[in-house]
């Protein structure tokens, strides 16, 4: 199966996938204020802190973290914890810190952060490949995954020299009865 296939399946089965958020700072909010939930939950939470408070550092360091945690609580667990990683997002920010310096920002994300903001060129993958590469192996067929398996087994295998063939019949019986 090609890599072109594999696309069309995915795209088939979950649908064309576009960035929904490419400004880097919002991309990092994002990553931020939910924990442990699906995509969709993690944009519905997105979603309600723009619109109750904003996505900006200055209108983020406007709130507490009490009245942050109060809005991103359907987002997962320990809201408050999440409140305060917006809260240093928004620090980070005035102060035009690195990406890594960022919570919850590590080289996928960040790889990411730079690809879509058109400064790096990378794959880039997303930060829950995981579901990517699982989804692959239930598109691709298990024969197909087991033929390749054995071609790259035989592929790391030594190649054996060639036994070196009698130079006449029952040559070989001969040296076998001298030794």
């Amino acid at each position: 199966m090609t890599l072109t296939r594999i696309v069309a399946a995915l795209e088939k089965t979950y649908g064309s996938l576009w960035p929904q958020v490419t400004d880097p700072f919002e991309m990092i909010v994002m990553e931020n204020v939910a924990y442990l939930v699906d995509d969709a939950r993690r944009h519905e939470t997105f979603e309600r802190l723009r619109l109750a408070i904003g996505i900006t550092p200055d209108a983020i360091l406007k709130h507490s973290a009490s009245e942050i945690a109060a809005v991103i609580a359907d987002g997962g667990m320990k809201p408050e914890m999440r409140a305060e990683k917006v809260l240093e997002c928004a620090r980070l920010a005035k102060k035009e810190a690195a990406l890594r310096k960022y919570p919850g920002v590590g080289g996928p994300l960040a790889d990411r952060i730079l690809l879509l903001a058109g400064t790096k060129v990378t794959l880039a993958p997303a930060p829950r490949i995981r579901r990517g590469v699982e989804e692959l192996r239930r598109v691709v067929p298990l024969r197909a995954r087991r033929d390749r398996g054995r071609v790259a087994r035989r592929r790391l295998r030594p190649a054996r020299a060639p036994a070196a063939a009698p130079a006449r019949p029952g040559a070989l019986q001969a040296e076998r009865a001298a030794v």
